[in-house]
C-alpha cells in the first residue's frame, strides 16, 4: 500500500528534469571534498610567497590563516548542502528528496559570504592593500567578539568560562593593539579603521571580476530567504497545488525546493568558491608556481 503522503507535506514527487538537476548538484558539490582536504592539510605559505611577505610585516595577524578559515567554512557549508540532498525510495516506489526550502539556501548564503571574504582579502596585488583589508577584517571580528562577550557576561556574571583569558582586557585594548601592529607594518591606521560590509565586499567583487558579477545578486536572494523575506521565498521556491476547495474557491499550495533554481545558484556559488580558492593559492605559492591548488606539507 502506498504511504500516506499527507504525512510528508514537504516531500513531493520529483520530476525527471529535477532529478537531472539534483544529479548535477551532487556532481558539482562532490568536487568540494577534494579541495577541503587540501585546505585542511596545507602547509605554511612558501617563504617567497605574497602571504609570507605579508606575514613578516603584520606579525600577529597572518592574512593567510583568515583566508584559509573562510575557505574551509565556505567548503563545509557546501558539503552540508550536499548532505541535505539525499534521495529516498518510498514504499510505493516513488523517489523523494527530504529537503526543506530554508536549509539549503542558508548553506548557500554562508558559502557565498565566506568565499567572498576570502577573495576580497587575497585579491589585491598590493601588499599594503591586502594587509589593510586584513586589519579591517580583524577589527570587525574583534568588535563582534567583544559584543558577544559583553552580552554573555550580563547573562552569566559569575561564570568566567571561556572568556576568562579576556578578563583583564577590553575592546579598547584590542583596538590599540591592532593600531600598533598596523603602524609597525607601515600602514595607514585610518584606512585600517574603516568599516566594510558584506554588501561593500560583494560590490567590489562585482566591479573587479566580471566572472563573479552574479555573486551579489545570489547573496541578496539567499539572505532574503535566511531572514524569512517573502519576496525571496516566492522567487526561489516551487509552489505546488496539493488540494483545491471548489466550494470556497480556494487552493492549498505547498512550497518546496526548486532544484533547477538551486542548481543554478550553487553553480554561481561554486564559481566564487573556486575563484577565491585559486586567488588564495596564487598568494600562497612561490612566484611563478604553476600548480593550481594548495600544497600538501613538504611540497
Amino acid at each position: 500500500m502506498a504511504k500516506d503522503r499527507s504525512e510528508y507535506p514537504l516531500r513531493l514527487d520529483v520530476s525527471q528534469s529535477e532529478l537531472s538537476s539534483i544529479e548535477q548538484l551532487r556532481l558539482n558539490l562532490g568536487a568540494v571534498s577534494h579541495k577541503l582536504g587540501a585546505l585542511h592539510s596545507a602547509d605554511n605559505p612558501h617563504p617567497y610567497s605574497d602571504f609570507a611577505a605579508d606575514h613578516r610585516r603584520s606579525k600577529a595577524y597572518p592574512t593567510h590563516l583568515t583566508v584559509m578559515h573562510q575557505l574551509i567554512a565556505a567548503g563545509e557549508n557546501l558539503q552540508s548542502l550536499g548532505d541535505m540532498l539525499r534521495a529516498d525510495k518510498e514504499a510505493d516506489g516513488g523517489l523523494r528528496i527530504g529537503g526543506r526550502v530554508a536549509g539549503p539556501y542558508a548553506c548557500v548564503r554562508a558559502a557565498i559570504e565566506c568565499a567572498a571574504n576570502a577573495y576580497w582579502l587575497a585579491a589585491p596585488k598590493s601588499s599594503d592593500e591586502r594587509l589593510t583589508r586584513s586589519f579591517v577584517w580583524q577589527r570587525a571580528d574583534t568588535h563582534l567578539r567583544w559584543k558577544a562577550i559583553n552580552e554573555l557576561r550580563k547573562l552569566f556574571p559569575e561564570d568566567q568560562g571561556a572568556d576568562f583569558r579576556d578578563s583583564h582586557r577590553s575592546l579598547l585594548d584590542d583596538n590599540r593593539h591592532l593600531d600598533e601592529f598596523a603602524e609597525s607594518a607601515g600602514l595607514d591606521i585610518k584606512a585600517t579603521q574603516r568599516r566594510v560590509s558584506m554588501t561593500d565586499i560583494l560590490e567590489w567583487i562585482k566591479e573587479n571580476n566580471e566572472h563573479l558579477s552574479a555573486s551579489k545578486a545570489l547573496w541578496m536572494l539567499t539572505s532574503g530567504q535566511a531572514h524569512g523575506r517573502l519576496w525571496s521565498h516566492l522567487h526561489i521556491a516551487q509552489m505546488t497545488e496539493v488540494s483545491r476547495d471548489e466550494v470556497n474557491e480556494s487552493s492549498h499550495f505547498v512550497h518546496a525546493l526548486n532544484y533547477t533554481t538551486l542548481n543554478d545558484m550553487v553553480t554561481g556559488t561554486l564559481l566564487l568558491f573556486n575563484e577565491a580558492n585559486a586567488m588564495s593559492w596564487k598568494r600562497w605559492r612561490a612566484p611563478g608556481a604553476g600548480a593550481s591548488f594548495f600544497p600538501r606539507p613538504g611540497s
